[in-house]
């Protein structure tokens, strides 16, 4: 499997399912045009594509091309959560939802 032999260990974890992460993160996404939420966001969403980014430059990649797949990655990641709410009929079937993590996986990492 790509996942687990390329990614470095700390980049390995794995989305569990929807839970109560996933309705707060959708909360504060919802007020994020709030002054107050704003920045917490952007501290937040800034901390995760850096983290993301690190991966890739630890698979190989230039500073630039691992900060595009990371922006890349957290982009359908966020619009996963954001079509979770807005059809979750559509990514509720675990066994469905661990076969798109596989797919997303095999597709963003090398």
């Amino acid at each position: 499997m790509v996942f687990g032999n390329n990614l470095p260990k700390a980049c390995q974890s794995r989305p569990a399912s929807r839970g109560p992460w996933t309705r707060l993160s959708l909360a504060l996404s919802a007020a994020a045009d709030q002054p107050a939420v704003r920045p917490v966001l952007e501290r937040v969403s800034k901390r995760r594509i850096d983290f993301v980014a690190r991966c890739y430059r630890e698979l190989g990649f230039s500073g630039a091309k691992a900060r595009h797949r990371a922006r890349l990655a957290y982009a359908a990641y966020l619009g996963f959560l954001h079509l979770s709410r807005e059809a979750p009929n559509l990514v509720s079937n675990r066994s469905d939802f661990a076969e798109y993590v596989e797919h997303v996986i095999a597709t963003l990492v090398p």
